[in-house]
């Protein structure tokens, strides 16, 4: 992993700004990160963006299509856009959730929408992904599940990303790409507490905060950021992944939270 360069430039209660530093570019928190799943936002040239530091693209998309032999002729997803600001890659976990599939202890398998043919999301392959892809911050393949489902299958899903986590963690020899870990738990703030820990454990450059936003009441929701976010190290960024409403951001902000995305903007433009 490449160790983030990290400086608290100011706190408010639980609220902060900081300054982060990754591959000798920086960026102050808090920050939005437009989500660009294939490279690109419809209708929107990347010119248009060349004041947001950082970039979200998505790592099933572009698996699927251009795909990576495309991406990797021109030497990585940065030269590909011709983007010279940071880059984050999803891991295809959110996926596992919004996309119909199987999943299993292995990863989860996916019928390819272009030409019907299935193939199997792994840790590894994820990280082969994001390797050649070479944006400057990977995610961790996770197993997100409904907020509805049992207590008992939220134990299991942090289980399962946990084993996937240290896989990652194992795999990933990028040492110009940093590694996010993500924490799980649905509603549970056991859960939530426990997912917390495992992730601390693996010493990641940075933590994200996922299976949220995606169906629970909204008071659920700053409920389980209030009993997170401070859980997480002061000394590396929080990532709430996919929250993006003003009122969310700004929850989120006071709760100690530095990075946000959403494809809320692009949906309603």
């Amino acid at each position: 992993m490449n160790t983030i360069e990290f400086k608290n430039i100011v706190t408010d209660g639980e609220a902060r700004v900081n300054k982060v530093t990754i591959n000798n570019k920086s960026f102050s928190t808090p920050i939005f990160m437009p989500v660009a799943t294939r490279g690109s936002i419809k209708s929107l040239p990347l010119s248009s963006l060349k004041t947001f530091p950082v970039l979200l693209g998505n790592t099933y998309h572009l698996y699927l299509r251009p795909g990576l032999e495309i991406i990797q002729q021109f030497g990585g997803l940065h030269e590909f856009i011709n983007w010279n600001n940071l880059i984050l890659t999803d891991s295809g976990g959110f996926q596992g959730w919004s996309i119909p599939n199987k999943q299993s202890d292995e990863g989860i398998e996916f019928t390819n929408v272009y030409d019907g043919s299935k193939f199997l999301m792994t840790p590894k392959l994820s990280m082969d992904i994001q390797n050649v892809l070479n944006s400057d911050i990977a995610m961790i393949l996770d197993q997100l599940i409904d907020t509805n489902k049992e207590k008992s299958e939220q134990l299991s899903a942090i289980n399962t990303t946990n084993t996937w986590a240290r896989e990652a963690r194992e795999i990933h020899k990028n040492d110009k790409q940093s590694l996010f870990g993500i924490v799980q738990g649905g509603i549970h703030k056991e859960l939530r507490e426990i997912s917390a820990n495992h992730m601390i454990e693996l010493n990641f450059d940075g933590y994200a905060i996922g299976g949220l936003s995606v169906g629970e009441p909204k008071r659920l929701m700053y409920e389980m950021l209030d009993i997170v976010t401070p859980q997480m190290p002061e000394d590396r960024p929080r990532y709430l992944m996919g929250v993006g409403t003003p009122e969310d951001i700004v929850y989120g902000v006071k709760c100690g939270v530095d990075m946000f995305d959403c494809v809320l903007p692009t949906r309603n433009a």
